[in-house]
């Protein structure tokens, strides 16, 4: 088994993904570095198995990029419209679309696939406190959709003292998008 291999068992075995997963084109994989091109064809679309980490197919939300004057790709996310973008070379960066932040977290492409499999790299502990009180509410959000804040933090709102709701992910970014320009 080589590495990559064996990145991906090991991504595996913390994320535990459900059984369901679909399959992502090798063409919505092209400019990716070869390695996460590698990972996302094997893992596929998939959620994390308590639902607050999506791994996701580039291609679907590759508006993201130009909507906030991105030069990365999104190759995860998590229940609130946070994503996890990689570049060419392939580092993980993660990206809070309600800050307009893009902060590295790793270069080893290993490294950075691994992180994704991690809750203490990807988990913020209240988000995931808050997904969790909302999943136990019977609130879920799906592949397209995200937990929304109304009113947004750009314009006022909190994490725990906005009201919210269950949003389709491209119109809340598009609003986030125009208040922090």
């Amino acid at each position: 088994m080589d590495r990559i291999e064996e990145t991906i068992e090991l991504f595996l075995e913390e994320f535990r993904p459900p059984s369901q997963r679909l399959e992502i084109a090798s063409e919505d994989l092209q400019g990716l570095h070869e390695h996460w091109q590698t990972f996302l064809s094997k893992v596929g679309v998939c959620q994390r198995h308590d639902g607050y980490l999506w791994i996701i197919n580039p291609a679907d939300f590759a508006w993201v990029a130009p909507l906030f004057d991105l030069d990365v790709v999104p190759v995860a996310r998590d229940s609130f419209g946070n994503f996890f973008c990689t570049n060419p070379q392939g580092h993980l960066y993660s990206f809070l679309p309600y800050q307009r932040q893009l902060d590295l977290m790793a270069e080893d492409v290993f490294s950075a696939i691994g992180f994704l499999g991690e809750k203490e790299f990807t988990d913020d502990d209240e988000l995931l406190r808050l997904h969790n009180k909302y999943v136990r509410g019977r609130l879920n959000t799906g592949y397209d959709t995200c937990y929304c804040l109304k009113p947004a933090i750009p314009l006022g709102g909190a994490f725990g003292g906005s009201e919210v709701y269950v949003g389709q992910i491209r119109d809340y970014l598009e609003m986030l998008a125009l208040a922090t320009r």
